[in-house]
């Protein structure tokens, strides 16, 4: 009776370290497809923002509405590209802005940026611009600020002007719709979308 009771006893405890083996051998398994998945997914899980070194102040987007501080950085950025140029960066400064416009207006601006290139390039034209004031209304920005020209390595022009840059909300970063010089109040500049005066 003692030798059937031991060798029952013998044959369970089989059983059990053949179930415990195979339940060792599932969350092995299981450890290895999580180890996997996460070494798999390392590069996506995290996200790191880079702020480029424009900005200098804070800023905030929330759903469709932007901060005053964002349009103004921005739309600095955008005149900055627009306004400061020469024969030999033109054609790069206008790529860059390009980047920003809404698709509706991409053509337009385009071809008016081809027709300034050959001018630029053949009067030898320049522009450097340096802003002294910003204006929000909603999406549209007025930056006041003077512009100086220069024809070869002369200064034919150094004035105040105003120019209007109308925006709207893109996926990524606010779409230029519009850029155009704003007449000042004595009816002197006349409002013009060329790069050049």
């Amino acid at each position: 009776m003692r030798r059937s009771h031991y060798l029952s006893q013998l044959a369970n405890s089989g059983y059990q370290q053949a179930a415990l083996r195979v339940v060792a051998g599932v969350l092995l398994l299981t450890n290895l497809i999580l180890v996997a998945i996460v070494w798999r997914s390392t590069g996506q899980a995290e996200k790191t923002i880079v702020v480029p070194p424009d900005f200098h102040r804070s800023f905030w987007v929330s759903g469709g509405e932007l901060s005053p501080e964002y349009l103004e950085q921005m739309a600095m950025y955008y005149s900055g590209l627009l306004l400061n140029y020469n024969p030999a960066n033109l054609g790069y400064q206008a790529s860059q802005f390009l980047r920003f416009v809404e698709p509706g207006v991409y053509g337009e601006l385009s071809s008016r940026f081809e027709e300034d290139k050959g001018r630029v390039t053949r009067n030898q034209l320049s522009s450097a611009w340096f802003p002294q004031q910003v204006d929000i209304q909603g999406m549209t920005v007025k930056i006041t600020g003077i512009q100086t020209v220069f024809v070869g390595k002369n200064v034919t022009e150094q004035k105040q002007r105003s120019y209007r840059l109308e925006l709207s909300q893109g996926q990524q970063q606010p779409l230029i719709r519009d850029f155009l010089e704003v007449p000042d109040r004595s009816g002197q500049n006349k409002p013009q979308g060329d790069l050049s005066p």
